[in-house]
């Protein structure tokens, strides 16, 4: 695959899972070309316990490149300064508390550069609680949900957009 993968993390409070997090990436089948960690942490603990692991990964990966905000910027606000930090073709935002099944961007990726047409990938996803069990509520929403729009078929955007933002369920993920 040509196509440049980049994996975006905004972090915020929460260094045992980023660390998790980074894991599931480097342990992809098709490895990103870059993944870039924006710290929003404005607690210089956490910020130096954040830095020190990606540190630690980067040495073995030096796709993975620490950012920190110069000031708090909130989680969207971040999610739009890493898509402005991102050189990819191909991007992947993942949550720091968020961790990607080994063939993710593989199966991700794969639409996007064999369908020019194709501006979107949607994967699974596994709802879990902290000890990584179900979490059965939401993956249930989620599933009714899944089966509508994304059993491997091409979906319009505009379609699925309004869709979405009609749905009773958005309460429980806003």
């Amino acid at each position: 695959m040509d196509s440049k993968i980049s994996v975006l993390i905004p972090t915020y409070n929460r260094p045992d899972f980023l660390k998790e997090a980074l894991e599931s990436v480097v342990k992809q089948t098709l490895l990103p070309y870059e993944l870039i960690v924006a710290d929003d942490n404005m607690d210089e603990n956490i910020s130096k316990i954040n830095r020190a692991v990606i540190e630690e990964f980067s040495k073995k990966y030096p796709f993975v490149v620490y950012h920190k905000n110069d000031k708090n910027l909130g989680s969207n606000r971040n999610y739009a300064n890493l898509f402005k930090l991102a050189s990819g073709d191909i991007i992947q935002f993942l949550g720091d508390d968020d961790l990607l099944f080994p063939d993710a961007l593989e199966k991700l990726a794969k639409p996007l550069i064999e369908n020019k047409e194709i501006k979107l990938t949607a994967g699974k996803t596994f709802f879990a609680n902290k000890d990584k069990t179900l979490h059965t509520k939401y993956f249930s929403i989620f599933l009714q949900e899944y089966a509508t729009f994304f059993n491997n078929k091409i979906v319009d955007g505009y379609d699925l957009i309004i869709n979405s933002l009609q749905k009773k369920y958005l309460k429980y993920f806003w």
